[in-house]
């Protein structure tokens, strides 16, 4: 099985979800397209909150939450280690810290690991209504 990247990951469930869900308000970051120096660098001053921003957002309440944030990863191993801990490298601290930033402020905000791992958050959020 070939192991699908983050991009395609999250190309398919963007897709998807303007499929079954085409009234719902949901936004991808572009952090996994690559863009010119100059384009990079006015991508930068139009966001806050630094880098590890979640790679979706579904702009929907539901069960209590205020909307729905995912940082897509291409499986466990992205972000775990055998043991079950969280990796240590400053990329997946800092997304790791973004995440529990959105969920102190009331958003279900967590790691997708794996495409069907992602479509199924998504489709048990959206269809708690």
């Amino acid at each position: 099985m070939t192991r699908k990247t983050e991009l395609y990951i999250q190309m398919t469930l963007a897709s998807w979800i303007a499929r079954d869900y085409p009234d719902m308000l949901f936004r991808s970051d572009l952090g996994g397209i690559r863009l010119t120096k100059s384009l990079a660098v006015q991508a930068k001053r139009l966001q806050a909150g630094g880098r590890g921003w979640p790679d979706i957002f579904i702009a929907e309440p539901r069960g209590g939450y205020l909307g729905l944030f995912g940082e897509i990863k291409t499986d466990r191993q992205d972000v775990y280690t055998l043991k079950g801990e969280l990796r240590q490298d400053q990329h997946t601290l800092e997304q790791s810290a973004v995440l529990e930033r959105l969920r102190a402020r009331g958003y279900k905000a967590d790691f997708w690991l794996g495409l069907e791992n992602g479509w199924q958050i998504i489709k048990q959020y959206l269809d708690n209504k």
